[in-house]
This record gives structure tokens, sequence and C-alpha cells, in this order.
């Protein structure tokens, strides 16, 4: 039988999944469609300011490894390893970011980023 803890745990569950899906897919369809090829302001001189860069940093590394341990739990790791690159700031990130993004998975995610009339990232 089915406990009230238990359906609460799934309902949890589902509603951050739900969540995560939404906000990794906002943030991919609202990238600029050069954030791959422009050339990006060394990490130590940030626009943001230093406080805002060191609180993004620490959240982008909470992200990846979040993302890490939902590679092997239910979850979507590699959009939220993804979303963490783009969010931190250190040397060669467009690099490590153009390692990562392989020819199917732009493509899927110019898909995505064409069912609302973006351009797509290039490369």
């Amino acid at each position: 039988m089915i406990t009230g803890l238990f359906l609460k745990s799934i309902l949890i569950f589902l509603g951050f999944t739900a969540l995560s899906l939404a906000i990794t897919g906002a943030v991919l369809i609202l990238l600029p469609g050069d954030y791959l090829i422009r050339e990006q302001a060394p990490w130590f001189k940030s626009t943001h300011g230093f406080l805002v860069n060191i609180l993004l940093n620490l959240l982008s590394i909470c992200l990846f490894i979040a993302g890490i341990i939902m590679l092997f739990t239910p979850g979507q790791g590699l959009l939220t390893i993804l979303l963490s690159l783009i969010f931190i700031s250190f040397p060669s990130k467009q690099t490590v970011l153009k390692k990562l993004l392989t020819p199917e998975y732009l493509d899927k995610l110019n898909q995505l980023r064409a069912k609302f009339n973006r351009r797509p990232l290039l490369m």
C-alpha cells in the first residue's frame, strides 16, 4: 500500500524534475546565438562585480555537483552540467563547452531553440 509520505516524495521529485527542465530549457533558449563563438571577458574582469562573480561561481559548482549526481540517479544530469558550465567563470570555458557539445547534442539544442524562434547556437 502506498503511504502518504511516499506519495508526497514522488510528487516533490516530479515537481523538482519539471522545475529543473523548465529552468534549464529557458536558459538554453535565451542564450544569444553567438554565445559559443564570441570572445568572453577574462574571468577575473567580470562586468557583474566581484561578489556577484563569486556567488555565480559557487552556484555553478553546486549545479555541477548536482549534475554529476543526476548522471547516476533520475534527473537531467547532462543538462544541469551544461547549465553550470554556462554560468561559471574560468579560463578556456568556451573550449570546454565546445568539446562537450557534440554535433548531435548541438542539433537537439538548436531544434529546441527553433521551436521558440531563436537563432541557432553557432560553433
